[in-house]
């Protein structure tokens, strides 16, 4: 027992004790009993035992204004046992924070990467993903694209091979034409298909304006103009390419072919495959094979109706008997001693006929002497005038006595 003078009441529990009994707490002021106290583990101060808060990583005591809630968790802490994340700005235990490799920043395990490439542990400030590969890295590391800014390792990027750019590979395109890489915002699509390239690379089709590839068209063989595949006329004569405008397609087969390699009948007027016509050696010009006729005698082709019943040119007969009046051809005498100099060199007589003074196919007469200059022999042919010289394109033939021919001489 103790007199009421020498006890001091809890201001706590209103319990009483004495003096040496009693304590005040350091951070209220208030007195309280022995066993109403504790000591905190962060400043060695009194505490009174109703405001003792623990921690709940380490179980260690103190003032609840020495305590703090982890930001991340709300656990009680306190507060020498926290540090702040570098990353994200909160507060949480120290010894839950780790270190970056590469600048020594701290964060928590969930704020941390692995740089795919170093394997190094990194704060996710610190890292980036590549846009390429999906995967992340030290952004010291990446690189961004000149066109985007996007990131990616610098083997992962394209070179642009006109502006010398580092691109994303989705952000360049393969030019068909040089193969090489360019900036997509560099490359035209073709109209005729779905490739790309430079738009000095294509070519403008001179019938539709359409641009494309070299090879989605060709040149014409005359004009040089490039057209589409869809444009051009394929010539079945030459096998050359040509504008449309520049051929004619065939009467009989429907075949495309070049105007100039063409051949037109002088009767319609229509257009014929050279395989489809055949020359008039009287007119000159060409006409549909099924309406020629060939000379039994010469040996050349004519208009079916240029031919008599006996399957001879119609007008050799009458050259033959003097019927038709022909044109003395002395001139070309000489020509003919020098080419077949055996045969004619005792002709006596040399005349010829033609459609017209231009015409280059003429047909001949000529009285020719025998050996002995007995008899005198009427001799049929034809020649060929180019330019000045001459050639004998058909059989000699001389009428016999009895009016059959045969080879001269």
């Amino acid at each position: 027992f103790a007199l009421p003078s020498e006890c001091n009441t809890s201001d706590l529990s209103g319990r009483m004790a004495i003096k040496g009994e009693c304590f005040r707490c350091e951070f209220t002021e208030v007195t309280v009993l022995s066993d109403e106290v504790q000591f905190s583990d962060v400043s060695g101060r009194r505490i009174r035992c109703d405001q003792v808060v623990l921690s709940s990583v380490s179980g260690r005591r103190g003032h609840f204004t020495e305590g703090t809630l982890c930001d991340y968790s709300g656990r009680q802490l306190l507060i020498d046992e926290i540090a702040t994340s570098d990353y994200s700005g909160k507060t949480t235990a120290s010894c839950e924070l780790n270190r970056s490799e590469v600048s020594q920043r701290r964060g928590t395990p969930a704020e941390f990467v692995v740089c795919a490439c170093s394997g190094r542990q990194l704060l996710k400030d610190e890292a980036a993903e590549s846009e390429v590969s999906g995967l992340i890295y030290d952004r010291d590391l990446l690189v961004a694209s000149d066109r985007s800014g996007l990131l990616a390792l610098r083997d992962e990027l394209v070179v642009c091979h006109k502006s010398r750019r580092r691109l994303l590979p989705r952000e360049a395109g393969v030019s068909a034409v040089s193969g090489e890489r360019f900036d997509s915002e560099l490359l035209r699509m073709s109209d005729f298909s779905e490739a790309l390239a430079l738009p000095e690379e294509m070519k403008s089709c001179v019938v539709c304006g359409k641009t494309g590839l070299p090879n989605e068209g060709f040149n014409c063989a005359e004009s040089g103009d490039w057209l589409g595949k869809c444009h051009i006329a394929t010539c079945t004569v030459t096998k050359r390419k040509y504008h449309p405008d520049l051929c004619v397609q065939s009467a009989v087969s429907h075949r495309w072919m070049y105007k100039n390699a063409a051949r037109k009948s002088f009767r319609s007027g229509e257009w014929l495959h050279p395989d489809e016509a055949t020359f008039c050696h009287w007119n000159g010009r060409f006409l549909r094979t099924e309406d020629t006729l060939t000379c039994m005698r010469t040996g050349l082709t004519f208009a079916g109706d240029m031919i008599d019943i006996s399957g001879q040119f119609k007008l050799l007969v009458p050259l033959m008997f003097g019927e038709i009046l022909p044109v003395d051809g002395s001139n070309y005498l000489p020509a003919f001693e020098n080419s077949h100099p055996v045969i004619f060199k005792r002709t006596y007589k040399l005349a010829f006929i033609r459609r017209t003074p231009k015409s280059r196919t003429c047909f001949f007469r000529a009285l020719i002497h025998s050996r002995f200059r007995i008899d005198l022999y009427k001799v049929a042919f034809a020649a060929r005038i180019t330019g000045d010289s001459i050639e004998i394109i058909s059989p000699l033939t001389r009428q016999h006595e009895d009016g059959t021919w045969g080879t001269f001489p």
